[in-house]
């Protein structure tokens, strides 16, 4: 092959290489440029994620994590204030949207008076022991001192945002005596078996009074009833199925206590109970006459509700329970019921009950009272209501005449 020719292929194979060249530099050149027409039109939205992402990344939690957390925090705060005496009528809330971008939360900011300046102080302790599960909460506390009051503000924080607001204002000794002598006299309702169906509870609801609400477990209606209740801000406890006794003839239900059980195998009943009903305030037996009897027995229900920071009112089904003499050996926040309203299902001998239950408020101060999702008791709720009223006497829920002794 001669010179010339060789020295015409080498310029053809270069003159290729040249042109791949250009060529890769214009697709590089265009691409880019479409990459920048792009984001140009586009910078807005792009910004925003940026932004957002970054916040995300600062903050911490994902919004599903923070929700949890704030979940539970509003269910330990309502068992606490219930264990204290503190009904969630005596709370003045306010709600504001806090957070940005995705991560968005409802801040709860609530202020309650307190007659005795040493539960601040409880308080404190309590919900620091929760806060302590979670390595990334914490606990500020801020305390103002007036001349004629403190206000002590617990503030629970979740990677730093401040998730809810407790304020506690201490009322001076002598003007707090000066109002425990004007109250009038005050009476609670609990309206048992809550659960079985919707109507009778949704009649109940309409009513203006602080009725509380004791559920059945594991019934068709027990988690809708539930959350009905909470939405309407009524108080909450569980109706603790427990051998009476006429057992086996008389069923006080599924996974129901009794006697004859094992230590271990109660607790766990009522763990599993609790667990169904996150956040009651406590809890009341149903039936029961065999088992409140039962010492050891109702020792161990007791030690186990007393670990959840629960309160437990004796429907006293039979005379000779034993429940509160375990309460007040055990230290355990408790109450007994005083009437039942509708042991009849007559409507005369319910509004017999009624007249009861205003009787003893006024002589005793305060009643406890119970009854069931019936028509016949609804009626006589609803001429109850307007007659306590007009006899001075406060309907309260069940936690505000919780004691120790």
């Amino acid at each position: 092959m001669s010179p010339k020719k060789k020295k015409k292929r080498r310029m053809s194979s270069g003159a290729r290489r040249i042109l791949l060249s250009i060529g890769a530099t214009l697709f590089v050149l265009v691409a880019a440029l479409a990459i920048l027409v792009y984001l140009e039109f586009h910078r807005d939205r792009i910004g925003k994620w940026v932004q957002e992402t970054a916040m995300e990344s600062e903050v911490g939690p994902s919004p599903s994590e923070l929700g949890r957390f704030i979940a539970r925090v509003d269910g330990h705060l309502e068992t606490l204030l219930g264990n204290y005496n503190i009904a969630p009528g005596e709370l003045r809330t306010r709600r504001s949207g806090a957070g940005s971008g995705s991560l968005r939360y409802a801040l709860i900011q609530s202020e309650v008076p307190i007659a005795n300046p040493e539960t601040a102080g409880a308080l404190k302790r309590d919900l620091e022991g929760f806060i302590r599960g979670y390595p990334a909460a914490a606990l500020v506390v801020r305390k103002v001192i007036t001349e004629d009051k403190t206000r002590t503000t617990l503030s629970v924080r979740y990677h730093g945002l401040v998730t809810r607001e407790l304020t506690l204002v201490s009322i001076p000794k002598l003007k707090a005596v000066q109002r425990e002598r004007s109250r009038g006299p005050r009476v609670a309702i609990i309206v048992d078996d809550v659960g079985m169906n919707i109507e009778p509870l949704m009649a109940l609801l309409s009513l203006d009074a602080s009725l509380t609400f004791s559920i059945l477990p594991s019934r068709e209606f027990s988690a809708e009833a539930q959350q009905m209740i909470r939405k309407r801000g009524k108080e909450v406890m569980l109706h603790l199925p427990m051998e009476p006794v006429d057992y086996p003839r008389k069923n006080p239900g599924k996974g129901a206590l009794l006697v004859h059980m094992q230590e271990g195998e109660i607790r766990t009943r009522v763990r599993g109970f609790l667990d169904e009903f996150p956040g009651v305030v406590g809890v009341n037996n149903h039936m029961g006459s065999r088992f409140t009897q039962d010492r050891r027995q109702m020792g161990v229900v007791l030690d186990e509700l007393k670990k959840h920071n629960l309160f437990f009112v004796d429907s006293l089904t039979i005379g000779t329970s034993v429940a509160h003499k375990e309460s007040v050996r055990l230290g355990l926040p408790h109450a007994r019921r005083d009437v039942f309203l509708d042991h009849v299902d007559d409507p005369q001998r319910i509004l017999e009950q009624v007249e009861k239950m205003i009787r003893l408020a006024k002589r005793k101060g305060s009643v406890v009272a119970i009854c069931h999702p019936r028509k016949n008791t609804i009626a006589a709720l609803r001429k109850a209501v307007q007659r306590l009223k007009s006899e001075g006497i406060e309907i309260v829920p069940v936690s505000a005449l919780i004691g120790r002794s």
